[in-house]
C-alpha cells in the first residue's frame, strides 16, 4: 500500500503542472503580445512569471491583454488530447498489460516534460505539454487500476480512498512548490515534473503481475 501511495504522490506532480498550463499559455499569449507576434524559448517567455529582485520605483502604465482566445484554445487541445490518450489505452492495457504500461507511460512523461524545457515554439509547447500531462493522467489512473488488483475486495475501497487522499494531499503540496521553483529559475519547475515520473516508472518494476489472475 506504501508503494501505490507513494507513486500516487509522484505522479500527482501531473496534476500540479495540469493546474499550471493556463498560466503558463497566458504568459507565452502576454510574451507575443508584447514583441510583436514573435517568440522564443519557453524560459524567456516564462521570466514575468518570476518576483523580481529589486523593484524599481517608475510610472508604470497598465495594460491588459484582452486577445487570450489562444489560451482557451490550447486549453481545449489538452483536454481533448487527454480523451484521445484514455481511449487508446483502453486497448494498448489489453494487449501489453497494467504493469508494462506503469512502467511505460510514466517515462514517456518524464521524456515529454523535459522536452518542454528545450522547446522554442508555442507549438512545441502546446504539443509537449498535451502529451505529457495526457499521458501522466492515464498512467495515474493505470496504477489505480493495479491497486484494485492487489487488493481484497473487502480492502479496496480503502485502499483507493487512501490513493485519492495521498493524491489530494501532493496537489496541495505541489501547487504550493511549484511558484517557489518557478522563482528559482527555469530549469527546476521542469527538473520537478520529469524526475518524479522517472521514479515513479522504476518504483514499477516492482508491482506484482496481476494479469490473467482472478481477483479476491
Amino acid at each position: 500500500m506504501k508503494q501505490t501511495d507513494f507513486l500516487r504522490l509522484s505522479l500527482i506532480n501531473n496534476n500540479t503542472f495540469k493546474l499550471w498550463l493556463p498560466q503558463i499559455f497566458q504568459s507565452i499569449n502576454d510574451y507575443q503580445s508584447n514583441h510583436n507576434g514573435t517568440s522564443t524559448d519557453l524560459c524567456t517567455m516564462l521570466e514575468d512569471l518570476q518576483t523580481p529582485e529589486e523593484v524599481v520605483e517608475e510610472k508604470i502604465i497598465c495594460s491588459v491583454n484582452t486577445n487570450n482566445m489562444s489560451v482557451y484554445t490550447n486549453s481545449m487541445i489538452v483536454a481533448t488530447t487527454r480523451m484521445v490518450c484514455c481511449l487508446i489505452c483502453t486497448y494498448l492495457i489489453e494487449w501489453l498489460g497494467s504493469k508494462k504500461l506503469a512502467i511505460t507511460l510514466p517515462l514517456l512523461t518524464a521524456v515529454f516534460s523535459a522536452g518542454l524545457y528545450f522547446s522554442r515554439t508555442p507549438i512545441e509547447v502546446l504539443a509537449l505539454s498535451s502529451l505529457g500531462s495526457s499521458i501522466g493522467s492515464v498512467a495515474d489512473l493505470v496504477i489505480m487500476n493495479i491497486t484494485v488488483e492487489m487488493f481484497p475486495t473487502t480492502l479496496r475501497t480503502v485502499a483507493i480512498a487512501l490513493q485519492l487522499m495521498t493524491g489530494r494531499l501532493g496537489t496541495l503540496a505541489g501547487n504550493i512548490t511549484f511558484p517557489y521553483l518557478l522563482n528559482t529559475g527555469c530549469a527546476p519547475p521542469f527538473a520537478f515534473v520529469t524526475i518524479l515520473p522517472f521514479c515513479c516508472a522504476i518504483l514499477s518494476f516492482l508491482f506484482p503481475n496481476t494479469e490473467n489472475k482472478p481477483l479476491l
